[in-house]
Parts: structure tokens; sequence; C-alpha cells
């Protein structure tokens, strides 16, 4: 079969893939922080939605971060090139085959000139060691009486997605610690790509912070893709807002009730946000790829720099003392 995958960490959305499997297909994320979108180089589409990523009080059921949305990341500046004297230069020709930004997408093909220099030590000096900061008992004990202050619980979550026809998602959660539940729930779990860490106050007021590591795949049943999945058993779900059902696991384990049942609480508050996050990630991802069949890649040349260094580095000298090579 195949199926639309992505993969997804800290937030970050990287790009469907096109994958063919006599396994179920899988939407590997990897939500560990805030939500960013991975930088897909520009131009990006105008989304049409636009989420508002607006903090919420440290004390509600929300998102407190942004949801990434398919806004490209601004690209970090690049450094102030050195320049060189070269002694000895070659360079050939070389054909090239790369995977392509987008799986599913022709590879990247082409010739390139590969071009090595022997240049001039440019005397560059050593990185300096780290920094060891003295320890001070009194920052010691502030710290502590710090981290003693009440806060919200946190909790890492693991979570294995299964959505059929972007109606229903069996879902598979727990710690991580071979406590978990599974079962069915009435939420596109699709909408949590892109949230990296939400917070749920429960029935008792207290506050629990989880960070998602989610595994997540769509499967159709209703002839969208070339074959369908035969449609599951599903059980009865109320369709008038978030609810599920569970079929595995202990459900008197409270820990693993209320993280399932805060998914859900999370979704009554943040639902709209999340769906529209979806929409526009989808709307960029559709316009990156327009852009790369209209624009195909070229590969880069390459030019690798290289020399002999005149002053052996502290590293190096340390190294040699001790019988080892620098």
């Amino acid at each position: 079969m195949i199926g639309t995958d992505c993969y997804q960490l800290g937030g970050l959305l990287l790009q469907p893939l096109l994958l063919t499997s006599m396994f179920q297909r899988i939407l590997c994320a990897l939500v560990i922080s805030h939500g960013l979108l991975a930088a897909q180089q520009a131009p990006a589409a105008t989304s049409q939605v636009q989420p508002v990523d607006e903090p919420l009080p440290l004390l509600d059921t929300g998102i407190p971060g942004g949801i990434a949305d398919g806004t490209p990341s601004i690209p970090a500046p690049l450094p102030e090139p050195l320049q060189f004297s070269v002694k000895r230069t070659l360079t050939s020709r070389r054909q090239v085959t790369e995977a392509p930004e987008i799986i599913g997408l022709p590879p990247v093909r082409g010739t390139i000139n590969v071009t090595v220099q022997l240049v001039e030590d440019p005397g560059l000096p050593d990185p300096p060691p780290p920094l060891i900061a003295p320890v001070e008992e009194a920052a010691v004990a502030d710290g502590m009486a710090e981290s003693s202050e009440p806060g919200p619980d946190f909790q890492m979550i693991f979570v294995s997605a299964t959505v059929y026809d972007h109606a229903r998602t069996y879902v598979r959660c727990g710690f991580g610690n071979g406590q978990e539940i599974a079962g069915w729930s009435n939420i596109d779990f699709n909408h949590f790509c892109g949230v990296g860490t939400y917070q749920v106050k429960g029935s008792d007021g207290k506050l629990r912070q989880y960070s998602l590591f989610m595994c997540i795949g769509d499967e159709y049943t209703d002839g969208t893709e070339d074959e369908s999945t035969p449609a599951p058993a599903l059980p009865a779900l109320a369709t008038s807002g978030p609810a599920f059902v569970v079929t595995e696991g202990d459900t008197t384990n409270k820990e693993c009730m209320d993280m399932f049942q805060g998914m859900h609480d999370l979704y009554r508050v943040e639902g709209t946000r999340m769906a529209a996050a979806c929409q526009a990630r989808e709307i960029a991802y559709e316009a990156r790829k327009a852009y790369l069949l209209a624009n195909p890649p070229v590969p880069k040349d390459v030019t690798i720099q290289f020399w002999k260094r005149v002053t052996p580095s502290l590293a190096g000298m340390n190294a040699l003392t001790k019988g080892a090579k620098p």
C-alpha cells in the first residue's frame, strides 16, 4: 500500500513521504520542545489560515507556545568567509545523484565540480577550553529553593496513532515504563503534529505538563488511495465533541486515564487552532512540492580546503606527549 507519511522533531515537521510497505505505515513525530517548523526553503506558500500563537496563562489548559503552521524558519546568518592563500588545486568532474528534498519527487542529478585545495595555514586560534564556573553554595541553595516552588508536573508521553479517513484515530499511549492504554478517539490526531509541550489542568485542580513523542500514520477506507484499507470495527463515539473509548489496558490506572483524558481536554480548548495549523502545514507542503516540480534543483559544486598547521595545537601536542596521534 502507498501512504502519506512524514516526520516531525520537536514540533519540527520535516516533510511527507510516500512509502510502500506491507506493514502499517507510520508517521514518526518526535515532539520534544515547543513547536517549530522545519526550514523548508522558500518560497513557501502564503498560508490561508494563520493560527494565533498567543501564550496562555500558566494555570490554563492549553498550548503555552506556538504551533508549527508551515511558516519557514529564519535561516541562520552565514559566517564571514575566510581568505585563504591557495598553494595547490585539484579539480575533477563527477556525476552525482542526491535524494530529493521531498521523497516521491525525482532525485537530484547532475555533474558537479569537486575542487580540493591545499592552502597556507591561516593561523586560526585554538578554540578556548570549556569554562568551568565556580560553584557558589548560596547559588546552589537559591536554585534548590526555586526548584522546590510548586509548579506543573512534567512528563514525556509516547503515542502511536493510526488515523482512519481523518475521522477516527486508534491511539496507543503511555509513559514508556510499561504503563499504557489504547483505544479509539474521534479526533484526527494529525492535528497534534506541530505541538510540542502542552498543559492540562485536571479535575483535581492540578496542572500537568506533557511533551509528546509520537508516531502517526494515515489509512483510508473510502478509496482515497489506489489501495484502500479495510474499514476496522469502530465503537460508538460521541460526535458533538472530543471523545474516546479505551479498548485495551487498565482503566483503573489514574495516571494513564488522566493523560488520555487530558489530550481530549486540550483539544476541546485548542482544537480550532490545532486544526488551522494542520491545514496551513498542508498548504505550505503542497506549495513547496509544486515549486520543486516547477524548479528542479541541481546539485552544487563542492570545494574542500585543507592545510598543515605550522604550529601544532595544544590538543595535538598533549596527544603526542601521551603517545597518541593528534
